[in-house]
C-alpha cells in the first residue's frame, strides 16, 4: 500500500513540476532569446512497482542552429556595417548629377575654359575660370577631408565596439560561474543558460565565435581560428584609436591570461569589428589613395598643357615645382626643349634650344652652343643650369638657378617661357622638360605631385644620417608579422652612397632589411624606387623620417612608397598662388617659338592655350594605378567617370550584400526559433496534460486512501 502512495505522489511531483515548467515557457513566449525548457522524467521502481522520476529540466537548445544562426547574424553585422559605411563615403563624392558633386565641379572647369577660349582677354572670364579649378580644388580637398573624418570615426566605432564585445566576455565569465554553482548544487540553471545564449549571440554579431561546452556546464569561447577568448575567465581585448589623418592604425589586440598579446584583426572572419576593420583598411584607404590618384591626374592633365601655354605679356620669371632631386642628380632627358625669350610686346627676341641627346644649349641669335654633361647642375660650370645661366644672363640679364629641389628661369628684361620641341619633344619618364621641372604649372602641392621621376639608381641618395624607416609586415592573414627599421648609418649615411645602396640595404633578410618579405628594385623606366611583396606578405611603410641633404623630401614622398605619400595628395593640391591672387597669370596664348627672330608671336587674344585647355577633358593620357583604381590610358572625363562610377558600383554591391545576408540571417533566426521558441498552442496542450496527470495522480492517492481507510474499518 505505501508503494501506491509512493506512486501517486511521485505523479504529483512530476505533474507539478511539469506544469511549472509549461507556465515558465507561456510567461516567456515572447522574451527574446528564450529558449523552452523541457521537463525530462523517467520510469522510476519503487517495492516493485512503477512510478515517475524527474531527470531534471533542460532547455530545448540546438546547438547545430545555434551555430548556424550566429554565423548567419555575424554575416550579416559585418556586411551591414560596411555597407552603411560605403554608403557615407559615397556620399561624400556626391551624386554625379547634383552641381554640388566632386565631379560636376570638374565639369565646370572645363566650362570655364570653353567660355575663356571664347574671349581670353575678357578679365571676367579669366577670373570665372580661375574661381572654377579652384571651387574643384577646394570641393576635392573637403572630399579627402571627409574620407580621413570618417576613417577617423569608424576606428573609433572600432574601438567602442571592442569594449563592447569585451563587456561580452565578461558577463559570459561570469554566467559560467553561476552555471557551475547550480550544476555542483543540482539546482535549475536553465535562467543562466538562457542569459548566456543571448550574450553569446550579441558576441556573435560583434565577431565570429566557435562555442563549446565546458566541463562547469558553462561555455568555452574562442575565435573561429581558435584564439581562446573565454575560458577560466575572459581574455582582454583593446584598441587603440589612432591619431590624426592619413597614418597607419592600430590592431585590436587580444591578451589572454598569461598576458601574451596578440592581433586579432586576422583572426576575424565576420561580424561588425569584421566589417569596421576592412571598411578601414581596405575600403576607405583604397578610396583614399585612388582620390590622391585624381588629384594628381587632374593636376598633371592641366599642367602638361599649362606649361606650353605662355600668358600675354609673357612672365619674366618661372619658379618649379618641388622635385625632390638633388643638383647632382643625373639629368635623364632624351630630346629636345626650346626656351622662348619675349619683349615687352610679344616680339620672339631669342630663343635656346636644349639637345639632351647631344648634351648642348644653342642661343639662335648668335648660334652660340654650349656643352653640358647629363646632371642638372650647377657644378660650377658645365652643369644644365649653368650653361642655362650662362645664356640667359647674355640674353636680357637673366638667369637659372637649381636650389632645393626647383629649378627657376627668370628672363631679366625679357619674358620666359618654355615648350616641347615639335619634332623631337624632350622626355624624362614620360614628361617634358617644362612639365617635368613644373616651370609654368596651374596646380601645385609642396611635395611631388607624381612618383616617375626618372631618377638613376647609382645617383647619390644624399639623405641626412640618422634618420630611419620603419616597414611593417603583414602576413596572408593580415597579422604583423614583423617590424624592419632601415637606418641611414653607417656606409649609408657616407658621401656618395646611391639608391643602389640604399636598394641593397633593404634587400637584406633578417633584422636589417625586408629582404625575407619583398623584392625591392630600381624601375629604370620611371627612374623610382618599388617595393614589391613576395606571395603571402604585404610590406607598408609605416614611418620615415628620412630627408634628402638638398631640400628635405623623403625617400616615401619621393617614390610614393607609403601609403601617407599616396592619399595625402588629393588634400595638398592647389592653384598656384599668382594665379589665383591674379587671374592675368593664367596661360592662355601658344606661342610658335619656331618663328623667326623678331616677330611678334604673343598675344592677349591667341585662343590656342585655352581651347588646349578646355581640350584636357578628352585628351588621353597614361594615369598611373592608385587604391582602387588600375593604371590605364584615358582622359580626364573618362577616368572621373570610372572613378565616380567603382566607388558607386562598391557601396552598391556591399549594399545588396547586406541585404542577402540579413535575409539569410532572418531565415536561420525563424528556423532556430521554429525548433527552440514556445509554441503556445503547444504548451497548452502540455499544460492540459500536466493537469491530467495531476488529477489522475491525485486519484490514485484517493483511491489507496478510500481502500486504507476500507482495510482498517473491517479490521476493526
Amino acid at each position: 500500500m505505501t508503494s501506491v502512495f509512493t506512486i501517486g505522489l511521485s505523479g504529483l511531483q512530476a505533474a507539478q513540476a511539469g506544469l511549472r515548467v509549461t507556465s515558465q515557457n507561456i510567461a516567456n513566449a515572447n522574451t527574446p532569446g528564450y529558449v523552452r525548457a523541457e521537463l525530462q522524467l523517467t520510469n522510476a521502481v519503487t517495492g516493485g512497482m512503477g512510478g515517475v522520476q524527474i531527470e531534471g529540466v533542460r532547455r530545448a537548445a540546438d546547438m547545430f542552429l545555434a551555430k548556424v544562426t550566429q554565423q548567419a547574424t555575424g554575416a550579416s553585422a559585418q556586411a551591414q556595417a560596411r555597407a552603411e559605411t560605403l554608403d557615407r563615403a559615397q556620399a561624400l563624392f556626391g551624386d554625379p548629377t547634383d552641381s554640388t558633386s566632386l565631379f560636376t565641379a570638374l565639369d565646370r572647369v572645363f566650362a570655364g575654359f570653353a567660355e575663356v577660349s571664347l574671349d581670353p582677354g575678357s578679365t571676367i572670364r579669366r577670373a570665372s575660370a580661375a574661381d572654377q579649378i579652384d571651387r574643384f580644388f577646394s570641393t576635392l580637398n573637403s572630399t579627402a577631408q571627409g574620407l580621413q573624418d570618417l576613417i577617423r570615426e569608424v576606428d573609433s566605432r572600432i574601438a567602442d565596439t571592442t569594449a563592447r564585445a569585451q563587456s561580452y566576455l565578461e558577463t559570459i565569465a561570469q554566467l559560467n560561474v553561476q552555471i557551475g554553482m547550480a550544476t555542483v548544487e543540482g539546482a535549475d540553471a536553465t535562467t543562466a543558460m538562457n542569459a548566456i545564449g543571448l550574450v553569446l549571440d550579441d558576441l556573435a554579431k560583434v565577431m565570429d565565435i566557435r562555442v563549446t561546452p565546458a566541463r562547469n556546464g558553462g561555455v568555452e569561447v574562442r575565435t573561429s581560428v581558435g584564439l581562446l577568448l573565454v575560458g577560466e575567465g575572459a581574455g582582454r581585448l583593446s584598441h587603440q584609436p589612432a591619431i590624426g589623418d592619413y597614418t597607419l592604425h592600430n590592431h585590436v589586440q587580444l591578451i589572454d591570461a598569461s598576458g601574451a598579446s596578440f592581433p586579432l584583426d586576422s583572426a576575424l572572419r565576420t561580424g561588425e569589428l569584421k566589417g569596421l576593420i576592412d571598411s578601414r583598411d581596405l575600403d576607405l584607404k583604397g578610396m583614399a589613395e585612388a582620390l590622391g590618384g585624381f588629384a594628381a591626374a587632374v593636376a598633371e592633365g592641366f599642367n602638361v598643357v599649362h606649361n606650353e601655354n605662355a600668358s600675354a605679356p609673357a612672365a619674366t620669371s618661372l619658379a618649379g615645382r618641388q622635385t625632390g632631386l638633388a643638383a647632382t642628380d643625373r639629368l635623364n632627358f632624351t630630346g629636345e626643349s626650346v626656351i622662348g625669350l619675349f619683349d615687352s610686346a610679344g616680339v620672339l627676341v631669342d630663343r635656346l634650344t636644349i639637345d639632351f641627346d647631344a648634351g648642348t644649349v644653342t642661343r639662335a641669335s648668335n648660334a652660340t652652343s654650349l656643352s653640358f654633361i647629363n646632371q642638372i647642375g650647377p657644378n660650377g660650370t658645365d652643369g644644365l643650369v649653368d650653361r642655362l645661366n650662362t645664356l640667359l644672363g647674355a640674353v636680357g640679364g637673366g638667369s637659372a638657378t637649381f636650389t632645393g629641389g626647383v629649378l627657376t628661369l627668370n628672363g631679366g628684361t625679357n619674358g620666359v617661357t618654355v615648350q616641347q620641341s615639335s619634332t623631337d619633344p624632350s622626355d624624362r619618364a614620360g614628361r617634358g622638360f617644362g612639365h617635368f621641372f613644373g616651370l609654368n604649372d596651374l596646380i601645385r602641392r609642396d611635395d611631388p605631385g607624381f612618383y616617375e621621376v626618372g631618377a638613376s639608381a647609382t645617383d647619390a641618395h644624399r639623405l641626412i644620417g640618422g634618420r630611419s624607416m620603419v616597414f611593417r609586415v603583414t602576413d596572408a592573414a593580415g597579422a604583423v608579422a614583423a617590424e624592419r627599421t632601415v637606418p641611414i648609418a653607417g656606409a649609408l649615411a657616407a658621401a656618395g652612397s646611391t639608391w643602389n645602396d640604399l636598394i641593397t640595404q633593404l634587400n637584406a633578410t633578417g633584422t636589417g632589411g625586408i629582404g625575407q618579405f619583398a623584392d625591392v628594385s630600381f624601375d629604370a623606366t620611371q627612374g623610382r624606387m618599388v617595393i614589391t611583396p613576395k606571395p603571402g606578405y604585404g610590406v607598408e611603410l609605416a614611418l620615415d623620417d628620412t630627408a634628402r641633404q638638398d631640400n628635405g623630401v623623403s625617400v616615401s614622398a619621393l617614390f610614393g612608397l607609403s601609403h601617407i605619400a599616396r592619399a595625402s595628395r588629393a588634400g595638398e593640391f592647389s592653384v598656384r598662388a599668382d594665379i589665383a591672387g591674379n587671374p592675368n597669370n593664367l596661360s592662355l596664348s601658344r606661342p610658335d617659338l619656331t618663328a623667326a627672330l623678331n616677330t611678334r608671336v604673343l598675344e592677349a587674344g591667341d585662343t590656342r592655350g585655352a581651347i588646349a585647355l578646355n581640350a584636357v577633358r578628352d585628351m588621353a593620357r597614361p594615369i598611373p594605378s592608385a587604391g582602387l583604381m588600375g593604371a590605364q590610358r584615358t582622359s580626364l572625363s573618362t577616368y572621373a567617370a570610372r572613378f565616380g562610377g567603382e566607388i558607386g558600383r562598391r557601396a552598391q554591391q556591399a549594399e545588396r550584400e547586406a541585404t542577402a545576408s540579413t535575409a539569410v540571417a532572418e531565415a536561420a533566426i525563424d528556423r532556430r526559433a521554429s525548433v527552440e521558441g514556445v509554441s503556445i498552442d503547444d504548451e497548452l496542450v502540455m499544460l492540459t496534460t500536466y493537469q491530467q496527470n495531476y488529477a489522475a495522480s491525485a486519484r490514485v492517492i484517493q483511491a489507496a486512501t478510500e481502500m486504507m481507510d476500507l482495510l482498517m474499518r473491517l479490521g476493526a
